[in-house]
């Protein structure tokens, strides 16, 4: 099994919640992720991104591109 860090689970999570919920491509969705507010966030301040849900950073990530949802 492969291991994963708590920060690759989050984007993993919010990736999830970007193409399931929301219909995005997967790769429109990476892309958007690791461009995005909380990627860079995620990577300054792990612990400040644990206290919301990937449901909360996926729409933060849509609203920062204008995405409707």
């Amino acid at each position: 099994m492969l291991k994963m860090d708590t920060a690759e689970r989050t984007c993993l999570a919010v990736e999830l919640v970007l193409t399931k919920k929301h219909g995005l491509k997967p790769a429109e969705a990476k892309r958007m992720l690791q461009n995005s507010v909380f990627y860079q966030t995620l990577q300054e301040d792990p612990i400040f991104v644990g206290h919301r849900s990937a449901d909360f950073w996926a729409k933060e990530i849509l609203d920062e591109y204008s995405v409707p949802h």
